[in-house]
């Protein structure tokens, strides 16, 4: 059963926290390290960290830093050892604050950068669209970060017409998502809050492009990190297959098409020469798979119920409705009788009920490679992850994310090299 509840969670999630933590002080490390932990989030981007070198302590994760160079501003990533990350100095430009890593979210090398934007600097948003213009149009990019622009499509609490300078970065923002083809993630909630009058504004941004995976976005309102801004949060979820049982939807199938495409596969198998000279039972064979093959392509599925469990058998079907039959029987006689024939029915409803429900497991663990099994074992097991291996720098200074060629090339390095016998490992 063990297997059972392990494998059947289908999905798993990277929170990405944004934060301007306005100065990164121990008393705020604390905080924020406590924070992480409860929220389970792997990577943290900081802006007005008002850090001057790259001292900056962060246990086991690795840091990716741009210090402050006047006391003021400053922005950090750090990224959980879970998690894949390498430097990205080639996006680096000395006229803004920001910082680039490459990261692995949901399967796929993703570009992350940590931004921080003066208020008033109108030049800024250029710079920053000018470092996004130049990165490939298919790759995956996360940029946030406190960008001190006023908006309507990201503020739901802004009503203000005046082009002051916040408003004007806001526009310079607005044409930056359109022009790249970015997606705005805020829902309007405030992510700042003005410590002398009390005015609540968005000002902490998340923009993302090509990520096709589901996503969810939040301000947490309720967290005090002695900021004046919240902590946002955007949750990338990883698909995985669901294994919940599915049937043919009949009533939803078009039986024109179906009889077309029937019509069709029959005759141009009558057609061929080696059908021909089979044999009766391997000719049954053919059709049999031509009708499994071609009903999987006009007929459409659909799932039993929303919380169906894959394993309900008709004979747990049957063990149900005779469970039933005897509840009633009981609630109208409850005499010891009746109790008796009601309790060894539902020990032998229990007992089938585990012996589908292993078999089932079984059977979906004999088709899943050793190596996902384990990696959702882990994953469901500890709220902390374990330390995976790093990228590794290729020769040309590119680095190699792919677990399978990061193995093999540590072999070839460590294993095949000084002539270890593996065997005895198996």
């Amino acid at each position: 059963m063990l297997i059972a509840l392990l494998i059947s969670a289908n999905s798993f999630s990277m929170k990405i926290l944004q934060l301007n933590c306005s100065g990164l002080t121990k008393d705020l490390s604390k905080q924020l390290s406590r924070y992480v932990d409860d929220k389970h989030i792997e990577v943290v981007c900081l802006q007005e960290t008002f850090a001057k070198d790259r001292s900056t302590s962060s246990k086991n994760w690795r840091p990716y830093l741009n210090p402050s160079s006047d006391g003021y501003g400053g922005v950090a990533i750090f990224v959980s050892p879970s998690v894949k990350s390498v430097p990205y100095e080639e996006l680096k430009d000395p006229r803004l604050e920001a910082v680039w890593t490459r990261i692995q979210v949901a399967g796929k090398v993703t570009i992350l950068g940590s931004v921080y934007i003066r208020p008033g600097q109108l030049g800024k948003v250029a710079i920053l669209q000018n470092i996004i213009s130049g990165i490939n149009n298919h790759d995956q990019i996360i940029v946030n970060g406190d960008l001190n622009g006023h908006s309507q499509h990201w503020d739901s609490n802004f009503t203000q017409t005046k082009l002051d300078p916040a408003r004007k970065i806001g526009v310079q923002i607005e044409n930056l998502i359109l022009q790249e083809n970015l997606k705005l993630h805020n829902t309007g909630q405030y992510t700042f809050i003005h410590r002398r009058d009390g005015g609540k504004w968005a000002l902490d941004l998340f923009l993302t492009r090509n990520i096709h995976v589901p996503t969810r976005w939040q301000s947490d309102h309720l967290t005090s990190l002695k900021s004046d801004h919240c902590p946002t949060i955007l949750s990338v979820e990883e698909e995985r297959d669901s294994y919940r049982k599915t049937k043919w939807d009949l009533k939803n199938t078009s039986w024109d098409i179906w009889s077309e495409t029937i019509e069709r596969a029959v005759a141009s198998i009558i057609s061929d020469e080696s059908f021909l000279s089979k044999t009766p039972d391997e000719k049954c064979h053919v059709v049999q798979d031509l009708l499994k093959q071609r009903a999987e392509d006009v007929i459409p599925k659909k799932l039993v119920c929303e919380h169906s469990r894959a394993f309900f058998s008709k004979k747990l079907s049957d063990l149900h409705k005779e469970f039933r039959i005897d509840k009633k029987r009981f609630d109208f006689r409850s005499d010891e009788h009746n109790q008796n024939k009601l309790d060894q029915l539902r020990d032998k409803l229990n007992a089938e009920y585990e012996k589908e429900s292993d078999n089932f497991w079984k059977e979906i663990c004999q088709n899943t490679s050793t190596r996902d099994i384990w990696n959702t074992i882990k994953k469901i097991t500890n709220q902390q992850k374990h330390i995976i291996l790093q990228p590794l720098r290729n020769s040309d200074g590119s680095f190699e994310f792919d677990d399978e060629n990061i193995a093999s090339r540590l072999k070839s390095a460590h294993v095949v090299k000084d002539n270890i016998d593996t065997s005895r490992f198996i």
